[in-house]
């Protein structure tokens, strides 16, 4: 028979490790090209989604709009970008 009882140390090893994970930067794990892009939302005055109405987020910049940007500059080398509209 088993113990229903949760081990005590595996519960330290898991928010050991949430902690650890959180505390990481999020862009350690983004590819380059999407970095470029994140990093032009930023130079476009794109602020965190968390922090806004819903209609100051709905009037920030968009993927789109750094891409964009990105390709009006001639980024430092091409940006693979997959183009969607609607029709």
């Amino acid at each position: 028979m088993t113990d229903p009882r949760p081990d005590p140390d595996a519960a330290a090893d898991s928010i050991g490790r949430i902690a650890e994970l959180i505390g990481q930067d999020p862009a350690i794990g983004l590819d380059t090209d999407m970095k470029l892009v994140i990093d032009m939302l930023g130079q476009l005055g794109a602020r965190p989604l968390e922090q806004l109405s819903p209609d100051a987020a709905r009037s920030q910049p968009r993927a789109v709009d750094a891409i964009a940007a990105l390709m009006a500059q001639g980024a430092a080398r091409s940006v693979m970008i997959r183009w969607w509209s609607r029709r």
